[in-house]
């Protein structure tokens, strides 16, 4: 609602911070922030940083850029330095986390067991979301479906522009939709899901001890 009453749109710097939240959970390294070193300053020039370094073990840095399409600069970067740089995002490369319903255009919140499962760092490396059929609140699907207001429904559905799509909606935006029932009753586990905050781009790089 923040948002919304003083810029309607998708905000970088919620991807930057939930991309940051996750690294520091996680052992990867330290996490060095340049969110607002908008250049580095040399004697003559400047250079613009990745969102994020990462100081690994025997002498390893990394760049990590959140949000594609910013090749140049990235190449600019490790070109002068020689630190590679990765493009990472929050959810998956075929399916990048969206913040919006793409049926109501309103956001698109973390669950509470979501919030909690993360607080306690329970989230696994590449789990993009939970199973609301799995979920400790409510006794099955069935009472998720009416009870729950944070579960989000995945697969095919019309969108705000009468458009069938796949994307994530809050399943009360679709239920009545007859696309959702139809997949509801293929596959009911796989579409009602909670989205976690997990972030892709650096599935090469492992875990330090």
């Amino acid at each position: 609602m923040f948002f919304d009453s003083i810029l309607p749109k998708r905000v970088g710097i919620a991807s930057e911070l939930l991309v940051y939240s996750w690294l520091i959970r996680k052992r990867y390294g330290y996490v060095l922030p340049l969110l607002q070193a908008q250049r580095l300053l040399g004697k003559q020039e400047s250079i613009t940083p990745p969102d994020f370094l990462l100081l690994r073990s025997k002498g390893e840095i990394f760049g990590l850029e959140v949000g594609a399409g910013k090749e140049r600069q990235i190449a600019s970067f490790s070109s002068i330095t020689g630190i590679p740089v990765f493009t990472v995002g929050i959810g998956s490369l075929e399916q990048p986390q969206p913040f919006r319903c793409d049926k109501c255009l309103r956001w698109i919140v973390y669950c509470p067991i979501v919030i909690k499962t993360c607080s306690e760092n329970k989230d696994t490396i590449g789990q993009v979301h939970l199973n609301c059929s799995d979920c400790p609140n409510f006794k099955d699907l069935e009472e998720v479906k009416t009870k729950c207001p944070y579960v989000i429904y995945f697969g095919e559905a019309l969108n705000y522009a009468g458009e069938v799509v796949v994307r994530r909606y809050h399943y009360s935006c679709v239920k009545n939709d007859r696309k959702v029932a139809e997949r509801l009753k293929e596959t009911p586990q796989e579409r009602l899901i909670a989205p976690l905050p997990t972030v892709y781009g650096i599935e090469q790089l492992s875990e330090e001890v």
